[in-house]
């Protein structure tokens, strides 16, 4: 596999990675303002959709909506230099990056923008001559005329990677700032399931039940790693021979498929 090859399945798996992430996207979700002054897209008086930006920004910069950081993307993904960088005079589609950004109304416009986009990008990876990727980029780059064609693929790439994280971290926010207040688990095994180890601990110590349903909270212990937790619960009367519905495997067969060595060797003592 050439370095083309290597490019291209990285651009576009983290690029689908990202388009799974915000399948579903509402356009409420879309143009959240995070925190009051929030950069986002905006409907003018005249109908025009505009994005905040400004260049010289001073720190710290403003917090972004999704629709902001979509909006990024396609230009990452979708903007004229990147033919012109890799040297591609005869693109296999043309550019969908439209200056100074490319701008949708609704969540739904803004990834199919995001999707044409990242073809556009995989496509340019897939046409450029493999001896070409260590060549210098040369004077059109300006101050980066001693990177590589490589290298430029591999910056976009961190960028889309960057951004895309952002926006994904952004829906999570969304939703959880929507959902509510959320009960403290009052179970072992809901407290585990949680991922609260510290109440996986109170509740333990106060004589909660420490079995379950499976998979049970030493199952999670064990795939987790934890030996302080795996042995608290065992000493406390966990079921060393629980098996999950899923893969029918014991805690301690947990632990092994995970490479938990200590919670390994301490359960197999446990088991005699």
């Amino acid at each position: 596999m050439g370095m083309g090859d290597e490019l291209k399945e990285l651009g576009g798996y983290t690029g689908l990675r990202t388009l799974a992430r915000l399948e579903g996207l509402t356009d409420d979700e879309f143009r959240w303002e995070p925190t009051p002054g929030a950069w986002t897209v905006r409907r003018l008086r005249s109908g025009k959709v505009v994005v905040d930006n400004n260049q010289y920004q001073r720190p710290p910069a403003p917090m972004t909506s999704i629709a902001w950081r979509i909006a990024h993307l396609i230009d990452i993904y979708g903007s004229p230099r990147n033919a012109r960088w890799l040297r591609v005079d005869d693109p296999p589609s043309p550019p969908p990056s439209r200056l100074p950004w490319p701008i949708a109304w609704t969540a739904d416009e803004s990834l199919a923008m995001l999707k044409g986009a990242l073809d556009h990008f995989c496509e340019l990876l897939d046409v450029v001559p493999e001896e070409a990727w260590w060549e210098k980029l040369g004077p059109i780059a300006g101050q980066y005329a001693d990177a590589t064609l490589a290298g430029f693929a591999l910056h976009q790439i961190d960028e889309a990677i960057h951004h895309g994280a952002e926006a994904s971290v952004l829906r999570d926010l969304y939703f959880w700032q929507h959902a509510g207040p959320q009960p403290e688990p009052s179970t072992v095994g809901d407290a585990a399931t949680a991922g609260r180890w510290d109440l996986v601990e109170a509740l333990t110590l106060d004589g909660a039940d420490v079995n379950g349903p499976p998979p049970t909270a030493l199952h999670l212990a064990a795939a987790y790693g934890d030996l302080d937790m795996v042995t608290l619960l065992a000493e406390h009367g966990a079921d060393l021979d629980a098996k999950d519905t899923t893969y029918d495997a014991t805690p301690l067969e947990w632990a092994e498929f995970f490479g938990r060595v200590d919670v390994v060797e301490y359960l197999r003592s446990r088991r005699g």
